[in-house]
């Protein structure tokens, strides 16, 4: 995902990109799991933060837990065209410290919206250029993959090679339980 390059041989660092998305995680790790909005904070004018969240250490993540796949990729790039998070991206957002449910005193109303950090995910994604690496055994995989959307049991294929695929964005994940995988444009 151009988030590393090797700077001599054999000795990875981290990309702009790479570096950008160390110091939003480590800022997320700060802010903590739990909500830091314990009493009203005031953003910009009538807009009151409500509840917003940090991120739990990658120690205590489930096993089938990721930070940022393609289907929290677009619940992103929904929330940040509509300017609210939907019923669905709630939950997966905020857990992740990228949405926060804030309260407008002028229009009396309730919503979630992107946090600073959503949108510096969001940032960090449209600026990766992910690298191509397909090999013999990579590419008869894709050469075996159904050609429209599918359900994600029938990808038959290791979690790493899963990940390359995705990483790559040669596949993408339905929103929001990645029920149903399907190539992508450039897949």
């Amino acid at each position: 995902m151009s988030l590393v390059r090797f700077s001599a041989p054999l000795q990875l660092t981290l990309t702009y990109v790479g570096r950008d998305l160390a110091n939003l995680l480590r800022e997320l790790y700060e802010i903590g799991p739990q909500p830091f909005a314990e009493k009203e904070e005031e953003v910009k004018g009538n807009i009151v933060i409500r509840e917003a969240r940090g991120l739990n250490p990658p120690e205590v993540w489930d096993d089938d837990f990721r930070f940022l796949g393609s289907e929290i990729i677009v619940m992103l790039e929904s929330a940040d065209l509509a300017g609210l998070v939907g019923p669905e991206a709630i939950e997966p957002l905020m857990v992740r410290g990228l949405a926060s449910r804030v309260y407008d005193r002028e229009r009396k109303k309730e919503y979630v919206t992107l946090t600073k950090q959503g949108k510096i995910a969001l940032e960090i994604y449209r600026n990766a250029e992910p690298n191509l690496e397909i090999d013999d055994s990579l590419a008869d995989l894709i050469r075996r993959l159904p050609m429209g959307p599918a359900e994600s049991s029938r990808l038959v294929a290791s979690d790493h090679e899963k990940h390359l695929l995705e990483g790559m964005r040669l596949i993408a994940y339905s929103v929001p339980q990645s029920e149903i995988f399907a190539i992508t444009a450039l897949g």
